[in-house]
């Protein structure tokens, strides 16, 4: 199976490419495989760990939901 490697930051550019890159998948017969990665953000103050952590765990969350959202979006219009 041939599979079709999408990084996006879901910026406006980052769209157009997934959407070249759905256009690619349909006449090739590929699988998308969709990434997001981001820098986590790293301190060694023990009093502001939590405030970190909590801040990392909100971005990764968020980066999943655009990334479900995106998902659904390209199944429901490849239908």
């Amino acid at each position: 199976m041939k599979k079709i490697l999408v990084p996006t930051d879901f910026s406006n550019n980052a769209l157009k490419a997934v959407d070249y890159a759905v256009a690619i998948a349909e006449k090739a017969d590929a699988e998308i495989i969709l990434l997001n990665a981001f820098m986590a953000v790293d301190t060694t103050l023990s009093a502001r760990k939590g405030l970190f952590d909590e801040y990392n765990n909100s971005i990764a969350v968020d980066s999943r939901e655009q990334l479900k959202d995106l998902k659904e979006n390209i199944e429901k219009n490849q239908r």
